[in-house]
């Protein structure tokens, strides 16, 4: 027994060494798996952080481009109308501050001409349209620069296509349509000099009225000079505004090169911030991955947190059952009492039935003894009838003369020898019985060994239950000794776990062997019910015994009776 108790106890110890490998390993995997998650949360975690900075760089890069390029259309569109502006400024300054200066300068030289012409040709001459109709009139402010009118004639209509804006549009048209209708008054007043003239020559005009005529002729023709000094004056503006509208489509080309370059700067932008995005998501899907497998694992600890509050509260049970099985023991320990006390029992039985099995083997000596004396007296008996036999044998030899005794022998034989038959009969049957007793006296010892066997099985079941008991007790400690490491070791939640696995297992265990003893209680109390009632079975094989006895001396009364009535 102590070695195999010692074999239990080696066995348990290295079930228990290779529990705690167990626990060590998957502890040591859990810290990995959970080292290497964080790491790959962290790296995660660094890249999404760059790619927000680098998608904020990219938009803070495009809304300043898009900030340069809306100033610098706002500058173009300034530049434009402030040169509009400016050149228009320009124009009409000059056109103010040259007018009261030209006035006079014109005015002197028109009376200078005037005088002249008066010194050098007669009056006829002088109104003639053939003589003055034909000559050049000059537009500059003084004689010496001389330039025809016939020269300053522009096509006023193509400004209209180098000038962009509606005000500009609106000046030149309103200028030209001035100039046009101040070039038909001077036509129709040359025209008009000339047949003035002409009626004048004819009617003999005086000197004053051609004096005035010529005077007003003068006026006519300084308007006309004025008129194409504005001319001259609108076309230099033009040709400024001309080679700054040329400069502002350079202008405009550029930036509109530009403002292509940058939208199409602004389509990769765009595409890389789709990519970005892309990826963006990518990674918030990857996050969101990673969040459902931390939330996974954090439902597992909750559970498994749950299964420590569980195990917690199975402590309670434990004790409950620690109580229960307390009980049980006191009720085992009861039942080994009453055990004991069916020992003692079964011991005073036994002094009884070996009491019994001396009166029953003397009792079956002296039945023997009488069946002994029974057939010494049936020997005797023969011997008897021997001795008539040999007398009738006699007695026939002496008396051969009649056939009466001859038929009164043989009926007597016939007697005899059907008495004889019956005897035999009655002698099989004592033989008979003879073995009938023998053989239920060997019954009778093979029960009392069953019995025997019987009782040495559940003292033998009641010793290995006393230490499955013991072994339980251990394994109880055992357990709570777990249940409190566990408790008190509860940092590390997978080792906890597993270990609370460990233990469920066992208190599995525990309860499926506390059922096992259960049932093996309930049979060992049918079966001491069933020794209880040994005590009712011998007495009725007792008084089977009895009537067995009863029934031999009977039977032995029988043969006897029968003896005495045939003889």
């Amino acid at each position: 027994m102590s070695s195999y108790y010692r074999r239990e106890s080696s066995e348990r110890s290295t079930e228990r060494q290779q529990i705690n490998r167990k626990k060590s390993e998957k502890e040591f995997e859990w810290n990995n798996q959970l080292q290497t998650l964080e790491n790959e949360l962290e790296e995660k975690i660094k890249k999404e952080k760059e790619m927000c900075y680098q998608i904020n760089n990219l938009k803070e890069d495009l809304e300043k481009k898009l900030k340069e390029l809306d100033e610098n259309q706002s500058q173009v569109s300034e530049n434009n109308s402030t040169q509009r502006f400016q050149s228009r400024k320009n124009v009409f300054g000059t056109f103010k501050q040259k007018t009261n200066t030209d006035k006079m300068s014109s005015l002197a030289y028109t009376a200078s001409t005037i005088k002249k012409k008066q010194s050098q040709s007669p009056i006829r001459d002088i109104g003639g349209a053939s003589t003055y109709s034909k000559q050049k009139t000059y537009t500059n402010q003084s004689p010496r620069n001389k330039t025809p009118t016939k020269q300053t004639n522009i096509n006023y209509t193509e400004l209209k296509t180098h000038v962009s804006s509606k005000s500009s549009n609106n000046i030149l048209q309103s200028s030209n349509q001035n100039i046009k209708n101040k070039n038909i008054m001077i036509n129709v007043n040359q025209n008009g000099l000339g047949s003035s003239f002409a009626t004048q020559e004819s009617k003999e005009i005086t000197y004053a009225q051609i004096a005035e005529e010529r005077i007003k002729s003068g006026e006519r023709l300084r308007s006309n000079l004025e008129q194409e000094r504005q001319i001259l004056i609108l076309k230099q503006a033009n040709e400024v505004q001309e080679n700054e509208i040329k400069r502002l489509r350079s202008n405009k080309q550029i930036d509109q090169e530009r403002y292509e370059a940058l939208q199409k700067e602004n389509i990769s932008i765009l595409q890389k911030l789709k990519e970005l995005e892309i990826k963006y998501q990518v990674q918030n899907e990857r996050i969101k991955d990673i969040e459902w497998e931390n939330n996974k694992l954090m439902d597992e600890v909750n559970i498994k947190d749950a299964r420590v509050k569980q195990i917690k509260d199975n402590d309670f049970k434990v004790k409950e059952y620690q109580e229960k099985y307390e009980l049980k023991v006191l009720e085992i320990q009861a039942l080994q009492r009453q055990i004991d006390q069916i020992n003692e029992k079964h011991l005073q039985f036994k002094l009884q039935m070996q009491q019994r099995d001396s009166d029953i083997k003397n009792e079956i000596k002296t039945s023997e003894l009488i069946i002994q004396q029974q057939e010494s007296q049936i020997q005797n008996l023969n011997e008897q009838i021997l001795e008539l036999q040999n007398q009738n044998t006699a007695i026939l030899r002496e008396q051969h003369t009649t056939t009466q005794i001859e038929e009164d022998w043989k009926n007597e034989v016939s007697c005899r020898i059907q008495k004889e038959k019956e005897i035999e009969d009655l002698l099989q049957e004592i033989r008979n019985i003879k073995e009938n007793n023998q053989i239920k006296e060997v019954q009778q010892q093979g029960k009392m060994l069953l019995l025997f066997a019987e009782n040495e099985r559940l003292h033998q079941i009641i010793m290995n239950m006393q230490m499955e008991v013991k072994t339980l007790k251990g394994q109880v400690s055992q357990y709570q000794q777990n249940t409190f490491n566990i408790s008190f070791n509860s940092a590390n939640k997978p080792s906890m776990t597993q270990g609370i696995n460990a233990t469920q297992e066992e208190l599995e265990k525990v309860k499926l062997h506390l059922q096992v003893k259960l049932k093996e209680n309930e049979n060992l109390r049918n079966q001491i019910s069933s020794l209880e009632q040994l005590p009712q079975i011998v007495t009725e094989l007792e008084r089977k015994l009895k009537l067995q006895i009863s029934e031999n001396k009977r039977l032995t009364q029988m043969i006897y009776g029968r003896l005495n009535d045939k003889w």
